[in-house]
């Protein structure tokens, strides 16, 4: 070849960097072995192309499979995240709002712990208000997500937690708020008291309803959240025992009364779900290591009775007064006991819980028994004549014999 035709030969790109234009402009110019070879590059560009968007798409058993995920939790936007934002992100409040409430109640108090208590009450509140907003949002984009979250088997359960994250925000008030401010707090605390036990109520009782109503569990599935569409009632006797030592004792004592009433009843709840967890644990053993650390929300009950009763104790004499049950009272319930006996008010026919009523009768129960023992009676007067008359018999054969 001369040079003046090798100089007027094209310049040829590797097959890597040529254009699909230059791919055609030079393909009378390329060699039969470098034809297949851009052939079978090409073909392999787009099987990777192909393989990237399976993976990206299902589950492969395979490294590429745990690549997929990860392109996929990078690509995952912000407004796709907000759709897992769930009812149980307010556990957070919970606990943040029992960490001021365990500072308040610190019996060796220094020079800042009340100020340290007051952080973590602000933040609860910003915490609060941070899960209402971003939960809200949740709900407009994607509006479907409110009633599901009703309905979700494990979801469900913890839409309560909201609000108790609002009464431990109310114990922080009463807390820290009412020692210094006006009375008008106080005032404004016993309102909210009995809007929050209202609506502790309704939503404990709407929650295992829905449960019961959607959804069917075994006890194999069982586990402590159970429990948590009673808490907001196991709060309900911790604020009543915080508030009733800033009100007056006519107040107190209305306040201690409801606070008890609803305190024992979410407490009986909780208290029967124990047993149906120990047979789970009994029968299943313990649960899964990722969901052992949920154990420890069956000590909620108990830990928020005590509290409960150790406050309102403490108040209690001072709502009742200080003179309660004294001066005679009990002389004179003792007295008006004998006094009933003596009237035959008690221990009379008619009178007690024994009395004729619903339709029941003593006499029917009487004449149904005397029947039996009558028939008794001539039964067993029936055997012993035969038992007689057999021994009899027996008698004669032994004599004939003789």
């Amino acid at each position: 070849m001369s040079p003046m035709t090798a100089s007027h030969q094209p310049h040829q790109l590797p097959v890597s960097q040529r254009t699909p234009y230059d791919k055609q402009t030079v393909k009378d110019t390329i060699d039969p072995a470098e034809r297949v070879q851009s052939t079978e590059s090409d073909q392999y560009n787009d099987g990777l192309r192909t393989h990237s968007k399976v993976s990206s798409q299902t589950h492969l058993p395979s490294t590429y499979s745990s690549m997929g995920h990860e392109s996929e939790r990078s690509s995952l936007g912000w407004r796709d995240r907000l759709k897992h934002f769930t009812w149980a992100f307010f556990t957070m409040t919970m606990a943040t709002g029992g960490i001021a409430n365990v500072i308040s109640a610190v019996p060796y108090r220094f020079r800042g712990l009340y100020t340290i208590g007051c952080i973590f009450m602000i933040l609860n509140i910003v915490l609060f208000m941070f899960n209402v907003l971003i939960i809200s949002l949740r709900f407009y984009l994607y509006p479907y997500t409110f009633r599901s979250s009703f309905l979700h088997p494990t979801e469900s359960l913890f839409v309560p937690t909201s609000l108790v994250s609002i009464g431990t925000i109310l114990i922080n008030i009463t807390q820290y708020g009412l020692s210094n401010s006006g009375y008008w707090l106080n005032v404004a605390s016993l309102v909210l008291f009995w809007i929050y036990a209202a609506l502790a109520f309704l939503l404990s009782f709407g929650a295992y309803l829905i449960m019961w109503s959607t959804q069917t569990f075994t006890i194999d599935s069982m586990t402590p959240a159970w429990i948590f569409p009673a808490y907001p009632l196991l709060v309900v006797g911790p604020y009543a025992g915080s508030l009733s030592s800033y009100l007056s004792p006519s107040h107190s004592l209305t306040l201690i009364t409801g606070g008890i009433t609803l305190q024992l009843l979410g407490f009986i709840v909780a208290f029967l779900m124990y047993g149906a967890y120990i047979e789970r644990l009994m029968t299943q053993g313990l649960p899964q290591d990722t969901s052992r650390p949920s154990m420890f929300v069956s000590v909620g009950p108990a830990g928020f009775t005590a509290t409960a009763l150790i406050n309102i104790a403490k108040n209690t004499p001072r709502a009742y007064g200080e003179n309660f049950m004294e001066n005679g009272v009990w002389a004179f319930v003792f007295v008006m006991m004998i006094r009933a006996v003596v009237v035959g008010e008690i221990l009379m026919p008619q009178k007690g819980e024994d009395r004729d009523e619903g339709g029941w009768k003593e006499e029917n129960v009487r004449e149904h028994m005397g029947s039996r023992t009558r028939g008794q009676a001539r039964e067993r007067k029936r055997e012993k004549a035969e038992s007689k008359k057999k021994g009899r018999e027996g008698r004669d054969e032994e004599n004939g014999r003789t």
